[in-house]
């Protein structure tokens, strides 16, 4: 990918013009970088629309995709990702986990550290959204 190299993210991408809206696109980009068919996925819906830092516009949309078991098995796009890992909600939660960050010009975002890499940026900012909104849990305003 051209932007945001090295960086955590969800699945997802730029809508293709066969994608009906946004929801199509979401699935679309999670078969294709992770080989999870649409099949596994159950929707919830879609989170709030924001812009990443480089001004695209980002329709988070948030599912269930029931239990993973081993990573190995997903079939990852290898020209766009490196590795796949996932959090349980108690490493989520863990106040020793996760902290604020504070940007100069740019304002304070939440930063979760429980993986093997830091969750930040966008991708900690979604999640962010998605606790409170989706399960009342209050991490950072």
């Amino acid at each position: 990918v051209k932007t945001h190299k090295g960086q955590v993210s969800f699945p997802g991408g730029m809508t293709d013009p066969e994608d009906a809206d946004a929801t199509a696109t979401a699935i679309r980009e999670t078969e294709e970088e992770v080989g999870i068919s649409s099949e596994k996925i159950e929707v919830f819906g879609p989170g709030h629309d924001l812009r990443a830092i480089t001004g695209v516009p980002v329709t988070p949309i948030i599912g269930f995709l029931g239990e993973l078991g081993d990573l190995s098995s997903l079939t990852l796009e290898e020209a766009e990702i490196q590795q796949a890992f996932t959090l349980t909600l108690d490493q989520i939660l863990d106040p020793d986990q996760r902290h604020i960050v504070h940007y100069s010009g740019r304002g304070s975002y939440p930063v979760f550290e429980a993986g093997p890499v830091p969750v930040w940026g966008l991708t900690a900012y979604i999640l962010n959204e998605i606790l409170r909104d989706v399960m009342g849990i209050v991490l950072w305003p």
